[in-house]
């Protein structure tokens, strides 16, 4: 399993390497972070992900999430909003403006 995640790591950080030279097509995705386009991955085809999932999924701190999803949410990459049948809850979901950067590399 380690093996694996290592892999998988790898080949993540190759391709984020490699974005820049593969044209306008990939070039808004050349200024997130590994961790943000983990986060992004997360959130790809999901709605209404809670802080705890991406804390969890990410293995980092919830303060660490927040400031993650603060900056992506500046970015206008992400919404954030409280969920309508728990408002202490807040979702996560992707933008509408990274939905259709996500449809152009598509």
């Amino acid at each position: 399993m380690l093996k694996r995640a290592e892999h998988l790591m790898t080949t993540i950080h190759e391709m984020h390497r490699m974005m820049p030279r593969l044209g306008k097509r990939f070039e808004a995705f050349s200024e997130l972070t590994m961790v943000q386009m983990r986060l992004m991955q997360l959130l790809c085809g999901k709605e209404n992900v809670s802080m705890g999932d991406i804390s969890n999924h990410l293995e980092i701190k919830p303060a660490s999430a927040t400031a993650l999803v603060d900056r992506l949410v500046q970015k206008d990459w992400i919404e954030r909003e409280h969920d309508k049948e728990d408002r202490r809850r807040m979702v996560i979901r992707m933008s509408q403006s990274s939905k259709s950067k996500m449809k152009e590399v598509m």
